[in-house]
């Protein structure tokens, strides 16, 4: 069958990541969609109405995280058209996906596997049997256990949900006080919760060894016979919580001893787990000492990765990952990037009611993408995971030094615009 002609299903794309979507769409790809509006209102908004019309199908369902859901809109759609490829970036809804597609005898990312990554004990489990090197970790059925967490493992310890999402419900515990505050603690879903916390808090807890160092993620793609690194990023985390991203660098400040040790430490760790077809996202910590694993995310890098990934390498990354989904040979992959992108979120340090400056348009010159989510009439939260940010700066330069200089000197300038304080942790250096 040629490329073209081919019948791509996107479940619950949702996002940024809809721009994939559109790519194919526009380079003559016939697409279906199977969508659910319990987890987002972008369905709303005007690029995906729209799309609508281009669309072969589009199956509105209850509960994408679902496998009965996914699966029959996925069935309904084969009685009318072959489907050549399964593709979903939402990880709330990929273990569905998966299993749907495995029960349909479709082409996706093994649904086996996909179940072992959204399980971060599931993971750390099956790469230890294998003899990878993983966290020491404790099942955590109830808070009461905690100390029990603290014998197996040591202080601190990191307790996050076994199918967590964007950095919530995470506790550090360093010492006896952070054990009192974790007793007494009670996670729940936020008042205005769209379903994803109730999915994260449903599947249990585990506690973690908490580990110093360097993060980064590694983005690999697959078609089933290849696995290949497109790129090491280098996160930017808050200093005063490190388990909070603020943003992300592409590509990461390493040599190319440590680039190769990180990305072949991620790619053992994929291979191991035998995947299969798909863009993956594996974050790691370097201690020092050794790469350890933090999580495997069997989807593309969240939020506005994919830009990034663009802008630094300037490669058609979306027929990429479409060749991934079909199990098409890759084209060039480059291995030099042709400049450093560097995005980070609008992060309120305080909430409050931003005091919106009239008298001047805010201008930045040189970005990649710049949006702002701060509204005159709106309160917003203080930033304390992704679902608190007031939107994103990426800009990016040949040299990274400039870069991140332009990042920071953004990032101030929207701050001092909307009279608002922001958390900056750009890199100096």
């Amino acid at each position: 069958m040629e490329a073209k002609s081919s019948h791509l299903v996107f479940v619950e794309t949702r996002y940024t990541n809809l721009k994939t979507l559109h790519y194919a769409l526009d380079a003559g790809y016939r697409v279906s969609y199977v969508g659910s509006r319990r987890y987002s209102d972008s369905y709303d908004g005007p690029e995906f109405r729209a799309l609508q019309s281009r669309l072969q199908n589009l199956i509105w369902v209850d509960n994408s995280a679902e496998r009965e859901d996914v699966r029959s809109a996925l069935a309904t759609i084969t009685q009318q058209h072959q489907i050549d490829a399964v593709i979903c970036f939402f990880e709330i809804a990929i273990n569905a996906c998966a299993q749907a597609a495995d029960d349909l005898h479709l082409p996706f990312t093994h649904a086996e596997a996909v179940a072992i990554c959204r399980d971060k004990l599931r993971c750390r489990a099956f790469l230890h049997e294998q003899g990878i090197p993983t966290l020491p970790w404790y099942e955590l059925r109830e808070r009461g256990e905690i100390y029990r967490a603290v014998e197996e493992i040591g202080l601190p310890l990191i307790v996050k949900p076994r199918r967590g999402a964007v950095s919530k419900f995470i506790d550090i515990i360093e010492n006896e006080k952070d054990l009192q505050l974790f007793l007494v603690q009670h996670a729940q879903p936020s008042a205005n919760d769209t379903g994803i916390d109730a999915e994260v808090l449903s599947h249990g807890f585990l506690a973690e060894r908490y580990l110093s160092g360097k993060m980064y993620s590694v983005e690999l793609i697959a078609n089933g016979r290849e696995l290949r690194c497109i790129t090491v990023t280098e996160k930017i985390v808050w200093n005063t919580s490190s388990f909070v991203e603020l943003g992300a660098i592409i590509p990461a400040n390493t040599s190319a001893d440590k680039f190769r040790e990180i990305s072949s430490y991620a790619i053992n760790c994929v291979a191991a787990i035998n995947l299969g077809r798909g863009i993956f996202h594996v974050e790691v910590i370097d201690t020092g000492n050794e790469i350890v694993l933090i999580e495997i995310n069997p989807r593309i890098i969240g939020g506005n990765g994919r830009k990034m990934i663009i802008s630094s390498y300037a490669f058609n990354l979306d027929q990429a990952i479409i060749d991934a989904y079909l199990g098409n040979d890759f084209g060039d992959i480059p291995q030099q990037p042709v400049k450093t992108t560097v995005g980070h979120h609008i992060a309120p340090l305080e909430a409050g009611k931003p005091a919106v400056q009239k008298n001047a348009a805010l201008t930045i010159d040189d970005h990649v993408d710049l949006y702002i989510k701060i509204d005159e009439n709106a309160s917003f939260n203080a930033f304390r995971s992704n679902y608190d940010s007031q939107g994103w700066f990426i800009n990016a330069a040949e040299q990274r030094s400039l870069a991140l200089e332009q990042n920071r000197h953004g990032l101030n300038a929207i701050a001092q615009h909307y009279g608002i304080k922001l958390i900056i942790d750009t890199p100096l250096v």
